[in-house]
């Protein structure tokens, strides 16, 4: 953990000396540096904490029932390890199928509800990204009125960063 720390540190560092040496270039001109962490933004917007508390609802919801579908299948596993013995072939073949076909249906609807394109995802997008939009809007807007040169954007919900050049028209 100290060392992704460290990494972060040293690539943003990294980036700040690189955008100043870029700047360097219209040296006679004073240039503006904005720097934004837009979930500190967000965490006050009371629409956002709201639909937070709705994602995590969900995900509890569906937690709860890959949980329930995990014991099931663990409980399958241990009545076919206790009775392995005594089944006929025919019966642990079946037994073995039952408990893959199980398997399968967790990993899949472990898939369905937390993927990359699952449906918490996808509520994620729906409740989250208007919002996002609209502090991104706010930072054009202000970056604009006052003068940027440059705006730093970072946010650690969509694990994302950005740099948004304005006077040169770079977004």
């Amino acid at each position: 953990m100290r060392f992704d720390k460290s990494m972060k540190m040293k690539k943003q560092f990294l980036l700040i000396c690189m955008m100043m040496i870029l700047g360097g270039t219209n040296a006679q001109k004073s240039q503006v540096i904005g720097f934004v962490d837009s979930d500190v933004i967000l965490a006050k917007l009371p629409e956002y904490r709201a639909a937070q508390k709705d994602l995590d609802d969900l995900a509890a919801k569906y937690q709860g029932e890959a949980q329930l579908m995990q014991s099931s299948l663990e409980q399958m596993y241990r009545d076919f390890t206790a009775e392995e013995i005594l089944l006929t072939n025919e019966k642990h073949r079946q037994k073995k199928e039952a408990i893959e076909q199980k398997e399968s249906e967790l990993i899949k609807f472990r898939e369905t509800k937390f993927g990359p394109t699952g449906e918490l995802y996808q509520e994620r997008a729906r409740l989250v990204k208007p919002l996002q939009d609209k502090v991104y809007d706010a930072i054009q807007n202000v970056a604009k009125k006052e003068g940027y040169a440059y705006i730093f954007y970072y946010s650690k919900a969509i694990g994302a960063q950005r740099l948004f050049v304005f006077k040169n028209k770079v977004l």
